[in-house]
């Protein structure tokens, strides 16, 4: 997997974790999963990328994976009390303390998986009438439901000097 690749997914990671605005009660093995679609821009350089997550969160742990568009395994990211690692195909895992100090490492952008869990969670929990975005740590985040149910997930971040902007586009798959 190219660095460039590797980066994308990552941006990714973030930007949907970064999104999470409140921590509602959670069952211990939850599951979330659906597609995603992230664009980039740093210093006039975009890049895009889609595909497919799945987060699963336990009691002390979680796990981020992310398959390509045509399925194929791109990262797994992995938190625990013991600390964060990054596993991409055929590159050496990438280890941190948390799962948004590797995020910050990486892309210079705090995020976490609890965050992303905290987000995708929000049924009922967070005020996303279409007319007002909710704002967390740098980004506009916009929650559209139906009927309670989260049909799509918009997070935008604007580009810093030392951070690109993202969008970040989840549509998850209805429980």
């Amino acid at each position: 997997m190219t660095h460039k690749l590797f980066i994308r997914i990552l941006i990714c990671c973030i930007a949907i974790a970064l999104a999470g605005c409140s921590t509602p009660m959670r069952r211990p093995g939850q599951q979330w999963s659906g597609k995603f679609s992230v664009s980039s821009v740093y210093k006039k350089k975009a890049s895009r990328d889609s595909g497919t997550f799945l987060l699963t969160k336990s009691t002390d742990s979680s796990e981020l994976i992310l398959k390509g568009p045509l399925g194929a395994a791109a990262a797994v990211i992995e938190d625990s009390p013991s600390g964060a690692i990054l596993k991409v195909p055929n590159e050496p895992d990438v280890r941190a303390t948390t799962s948004a100090s590797l995020a910050m490492r990486l892309i210079g952008a705090p995020i976490s998986l609890d965050q992303l869990a905290d987000w995708l969670e929000s049924n009922g929990n967070l005020d996303t009438s279409p007319a007002d975005d909710l704002r967390d740590n740098g980004w506009t985040v916009n929650i559209e439901k139906n009927d309670n149910t989260i049909r799509r997930i918009t997070a935008e971040r604007n580009e810093t000097k030392s951070q690109p902007a993202v969008k970040l586009i989840l549509i998850p798959t209805p429980r």
